[in-house]
This record gives C-alpha cells, sequence and structure tokens, in this order.
C-alpha cells in the first residue's frame, strides 16, 4: 500500500515535497522551484524556494496559471544570488543530494524537471493516492483530484488565488502528507 511505502522511506528522513513551476509542459524551462524537506515525523526541516527565467520565449498559456511573467520573476529574484536559469543552478544538486523520495501532488509531472541523479529515485503522488479515496466519476472511472479537491477533503483551508505558486502548492501538499501519514 502506498500508505505504507511513504511511512517506511519516511523513516530514513530523506524525504522532499517538491513542485516545479514551468513555462510549458515538458521540455521547457523551470521558472520555480519549491522544496520542503521533512524529518521522519512529517516536520520541515529546510525549505528552498528560487525563481527562473525562461531559455525560450515567456509561454502566456503558462503565465495564465501561474503568473510569472518577467516582472513577477524580477520582483521574487529581488536581492537574491543565484543563476537566472534552473539548468544553471548546481546548488539545486547540493541542496538534493541527500534526497531518497520525492513527494508531490503530480510528482510525475514534476520528476521529469529535476536533475538527471534524481529522476529514477522514489516517488509518492498525493494526486495519484487519492483518486480511488475520492472518487470523482468521469465518463471513464474516476479522475486525478486536484490539489484543492484533496485540500478540501481533509479540511485544509485553500486559497484559489495563491494556487499554482510552487511555494504554495508545496506547502499545501506537506499538509496533505501529514494527514495521510497520520492518518486523517
Amino acid at each position: 500500500m502506498l500508505k505504507d511505502k511513504l511511512k517506511r522511506l519516511l523513516k530514513e528522513d530523506k524525504a522532499s515535497i517538491i513542485d516545479f513551476e514551468t513555462n510549458g509542459f515538458e521540455g521547457s524551462s523551470v521558472l520555480e522551484i519549491a522544496v520542503i524537506k521533512i524529518d521522519r515525523d512529517c516536520n520541515p526541516t529546510s525549505l528552498l524556494n528560487r525563481f527562473y527565467f525562461p531559455r525560450e520565449p515567456f509561454n502566456i498559456k503558462a503565465i495564465r496559471i501561474n503568473g510569472l511573467n518577467r516582472e513577477t520573476i524580477l520582483k521574487k529574484r529581488e536581492n537574491r544570488n543565484y543563476p537566472l536559469y534552473f539548468d544553471e543552478d548546481r546548488e539545486i544538486i547540493d541542496y538534493l543530494k541527500d534526497v531518497k523520495l520525492f513527494i508531490g501532488h503530480n510528482i510525475n509531472f514534476d520528476k521529469k524537471f529535476l536533475p538527471i541523479p534524481y529522476q529514477n529515485l522514489d516517488t509518492f503522488c498525493t494526486m495519484q493516492y487519492h483518486r480511488d479515496i475520492l472518487k470523482i466519476p468521469t465518463t471513464r472511472g474516476y479522475k486525478n483530484p486536484k490539489l484543492v479537491e484533496v485540500c478540501n477533503y481533509y479540511n485544509i483551508e485553500f486559497d484559489t488565488i495563491n494556487a499554482h505558486s510552487g511555494f504554495y502548492d508545496v506547502y499545501k501538499t506537506f499538509e496533505i502528507v501529514k494527514r495521510v501519514v497520520k492518518g486523517g
């Protein structure tokens, strides 16, 4: 069972909840990374949140979802000194070096943007885990629940205005993980 796998892997103190905001789908640039490292008791041990510019032109559809245009990224990066582009940020590799488990709401999408050494590590997807719990019907079975739907299930406050911010989404996923591990 996924919940048991999650509890077992958390015992190693090597788990991180991660979320990327991107300039589109696979192959596009990372605009934001948010990571919360957690210990075996689901306590946060460290946080990383960084913003980057895309190598390709800004994607208008992505901006409508995540709000990360040039001006916003400039403001978020103010007085911070790290590379302009995610693929040049070698500190990320160092930061993630101890991770053995990546947790995310749509981790199968997000893990494609991880540096290569991390793409094959264990994952736990809160979206897939809750698909058969929430049982939101479609014409062909059940759909993957949105982050807001899982938060509603656990009575976790959710602000749709802040959704699709890497930090906000990773924090809400963190709250969900605590509920899964601690049993509701």
